[in-house]
């Protein structure tokens, strides 16, 4: 089997502020539903507690909610990886089941860069392969350590790729 000319995981470090604020905020109202019933609940004496016990008991357990939920997301990333060969790129996730997609370099139609101002801060990115003429088509490469310096690589296989595809002659 070919070997990788270069294998990338995602930074996780730089995954856990951005993924727990989107956490938090997926599930606050959620949290503000709960807390407006218990605190109903707790003015009609169903709930013997201090409003006080109350809210921070609940402030508690939706923070945890929000912990475990950002930790599946994290999980996620933990167990992916992305390969890049002479001819394509693999994004490969392993855990329980194992998901596959593969892009050749002749389907990239563009690359984009996204790079979050939490991202500048921990100099990682999201780097975006698009395809021409297909919708969400393309492979997402999430959480990478020096995007600009990956994607003038990618640019460098792409050409390297084209250029081997040129001199072969034809049959």
């Amino acid at each position: 089997m070919e070997k990788p000319l270069l294998v990338l995981k995602p930074n996780l470090v730089s995954a856990i502020l951005p993924l727990f604020a989107r956490s938090f905020a997926a599930l606050l109202p959620i949290g503000i539903t709960i807390m407006i019933l218990s605190l109903l609940l707790k003015f009609l004496g169903f709930i013997g507690n201090s409003a006080k016990d109350l809210i921070a008991i609940v402030s508690a357990g939706f923070l945890a909610i929000a912990f475990f939920h950002m930790k599946y997301k994290l999980m996620m990333l933990h167990f992916t990886r992305y390969y890049f060969y002479k001819t394509h790129v693999i994004s490969i996730f392993k855990f329980i089941k194992v998901r596959r997609d593969s892009l050749p370099y002749t389907q990239i139609a563009n690359i984009k860069v996204n790079v979050s101002f939490w991202d500048r801060i921990c100099r990682c990115g999201k780097i975006a392969l698009n395809t021409a003429g297909k919708r969400n088509a393309g492979l997402r490469l999430y959480y990478i350590k020096n995007p600009h310096k990956i994607e003038k690589m990618l640019h460098s296989l792409i050409y390297e790729y084209y250029a081997d595809v040129m001199e072969r002659p034809a049959k």
